[in-house]
């Protein structure tokens, strides 16, 4: 039986996907058999998905990545993403199933922070991959509409002119208080400016924002000069 972590079943249940869990096990056998999958242990950090390490019959590493289901085509757009990345900035992906949710992703080895690395060299590190992730992708089928907040009415005017279709808003305030605002709903910001290079604005860990380094499982708002952030 997959031992789902404790984050991933709270978010399933959140979905309303309780069939997803129970099915589960068999989804997870299914898709081995189909691809050649020999699958090891579960990663617990996970928060959107089952990530599980995978073998392929030829013994190339692989990770093995069940979405939760959600019902807004989430596992289409992330694999659109990742085939046009095409592993610049990201790991490569190897198969997909947009029906099932299921990914297999090439197996990049320790994350930064089992590395130790410090945190600012961390968010170097982000913020290169980022920026080798992002690029134009007006045809591909992905959605638009993202807001972008910052605390620069320089930058507003910037983003709108190199970017239209943005909606700006500003973030005004120390970073607490920007913080508080985001999470009351005041500011639905899917990114935020610095003044300060790379500088790190929020930390989404699990739902929650915390200006302390959270660790494993994280998603990380970073930005710089109205860089989009993964939300």
């Amino acid at each position: 039986m997959i031992e789902v972590p404790a984050v991933v079943r709270r978010k399933a249940l959140a979905a309303d996907a309780e069939q997803w869990l129970a099915d589960l096990d068999d989804l997870v056998a299914a898709i081995s058999q189909q691809w050649g999958l020999t699958l090891g242990r579960v990663f617990q950090d996970g928060t959107e998905a089952l990530v599980t390490e995978a073998t392929l019959a030829d013994g190339t590493a692989a990770v093995l990545k069940l979405l939760v289901p959600r019902g807004d085509d989430v596992a289409a757009h992330e694999i659109t993403v990742l085939r046009l990345a095409n592993g610049e900035g990201c790991a490569r992906l190897l198969r997909a199933d947009a029906t099932t949710g299921a990914l297999l992703l090439e197996r990049l080895g320790p994350s930064l922070h089992d590395l130790g690395l410090p945190l600012a060299a961390r968010l170097e590190i982000l913020c290169d991959a980022a920026a080798r992730v992002w690029r134009p992708a007006a045809d591909a089928g992905l959605p638009t509409g993202a807001r972008v907040g910052t605390s620069s009415r320089r930058r507003v005017a910037e983003l709108r002119l190199a970017r239209p279709d943005l909606v700006c808003g500003l973030l005004l305030g120390n970073v607490d208080s920007r913080i508080r605002k985001v999470l009351d709903g005041q500011d639905r910001a899917d990114a935020a400016g610095s003044q300060q290079r790379r500088k790190l604005f929020l930390f989404r860990c699990h739902g929650e924002a915390s200006r302390e380094d959270p660790g494993p499982g994280i998603m990380l708002g970073i930005a710089e000069r109205g860089m989009m952030a993964p939300g």
